[in-house]
C-alpha cells in the first residue's frame, strides 16, 4: 500500500508537468489499484496483500488513510475526471475514521496505528505516539476536505485549527525548529533526535506548502 500510494503521488506530479498518454493510463491504473484494492469500507487502507490481491493481516495505519485520501482525491483531479465521486467518497470515510479511532479530541494529533478487529473497527492496541509525517499529512486532509465540503459541516475545519495547535505547540521544537519525530500523547518528545533513517521534512514541508496555498486561496475575494 505504501509503495502503492507514493507511485501514485510521484506519477500524479509527473503528468501534471508532462500529459504523455501512456502516463495518463499508468496514473489512472494506479488509482484504481488504491482505491479498488487497498482501500477498504468503511474507511481504512490494506497495507498488504498476496499476489492475488487477498488482504494480509495488518493493524491501521492512521496516517497512511489520510494521506491516501488527499493522494487519490489529487490524482483523480490531475486526470480531470468527469465523476470524482469515489475518490472523494474514499477520501471522507478514510479521514472520518481516522477520526473515529486515532483522532486526540483533548489535544489534537492523529495516533500512529491500531490493531483491526474483524469487523474493521478498533477497540484496544492504539499506540498513540504521535508521529511527526502523520501529523502532517492530516493537515494537508482535514484543510481539502473543509474546502469540498464546507457548506455542509464545520468538523474539518475545526479539527484542522486543533491539528495545527497541536503541530504548533508540541510536535515542533519551539528552540531550534524543525519537528519532534515521535511525541507521547501528552506532548513530550519520546526522543529528542529530529532526524534518523526515516525522518527527514519532505511531508511537513508539502503540508505546508499546500496548506498555506489552499488557505490564501479560500481567503481571496470571489466575484
Amino acid at each position: 500500500m505504501n509503495t502503492s500510494i507514493h507511485i501514485l503521488e510521484a506519477l500524479t506530479e509527473l503528468y501534471a508537468v508532462w500529459p504523455d498518454p501512456l502516463l495518463k493510463r499508468r496514473l489512472q491504473e494506479m488509482l484504481d489499484i488504491c482505491q479498488r484494492r487497498f482501500f477498504s469500507p468503511p474507511g481504512y487502507l490494506i497495507q498488504f496483500t498476496g499476489r492475488d490481491w487477498k488482504p494480509l493481516s495488518s493493524p491501521d495505519s492512521f496516517g497512511h488513510d489520510v494521506e491516501a485520501g488527499f493522494l487519490m482525491v489529487e490524482a483523480a483531479d490531475a486526470l480531470v475526471l468527469k465523476d470524482k465521486t469515489p475518490y472523494w467518497d474514499a477520501a471522507r470515510m478514510l479521514v472520518d475514521r481516522a477520526l473515529l479511532y486515532g483522532w486526540d479530541e483533548k489535544r489534537g494529533g492523529l495516533y500512529d496505528l491500531g490493531p483491526l478487529n474483524a469487523d474493521g473497527s478498533i477497540t484496544n492496541g492504539l499506540k498513540t505516539e504521535k508521529i511527526w509525517w502523520v501529523q502532517a499529512e492530516h493537515l494537508n486532509a482535514l484543510l481539502i476536505l473543509h474546502e469540498h465540503s464546507a457548506k455542509e459541516t464545520s468538523r474539518y475545519w475545526d479539527a484542522f485549527l486543533k491539528q495545527w495547535h497541536w503541530i504548533s505547540n508540541f510536535q515542533i521544537d519551539p528552540l531550534y525548529g524543525g519537528w519532534w519525530s515521535e511525541v507521547r500523547q501528552e506532548g513530550k518528545p519520546v526522543i529528542r533526535a529530529k532526524a534518523d533513517r526515516w525522518t527527514e521534512c519532505y511531508h511537513q514541508a508539502r503540508a505546508l506548502l499546500n496548506t498555506s496555498a489552499r488557505l490564501r486561496k479560500m481567503a481571496a475575494p470571489t466575484d
